[in-house]
């Protein structure tokens, strides 16, 4: 995953605009501060480099995930169960049409 460094200088402009910089840069343009990986997200430096977001906005990104999931679930299981309901009801409609004697 892409990661990006970014000023952590709080007085910086471009810590405030969460400017994000290539991996080549080592300072910033604005201030000169030594530039470092920081989060994607919430633009907070990142405790492990190899990382693209913090460990706050990772749980928050797997939460996300699990609810659309779990979401994509329910979808998927009613709509089976509209589709069993309604194959039954037309079973049942095509035998109720038949005469007794056509079977």
């Amino acid at each position: 995953m892409k990661r990006y460094k970014g000023c952590i200088n709080p007085e910086c402009d471009a810590f405030k605009e969460q400017t994000k910089y290539k991996e080549e840069n080592l300072y910033c343009p604005n201030c000169g501060c030594k530039l470092e990986y920081v989060c994607k997200d919430c633009h907070k430096a990142l405790e492990d480099d190899s990382d693209a977001f913090c460990k706050h906005c990772l749980a928050k990104r797997h939460d996300r995930f699990q609810k659309v999931k779990d979401i994509g679930v329910a979808v998927g299981t009613t709509l089976l169960a509209v589709a069993g309901t309604a194959a039954a009801m037309l079973s049942a409609s095509d035998t109720e049409d038949t005469p007794k004697g056509e079977k």
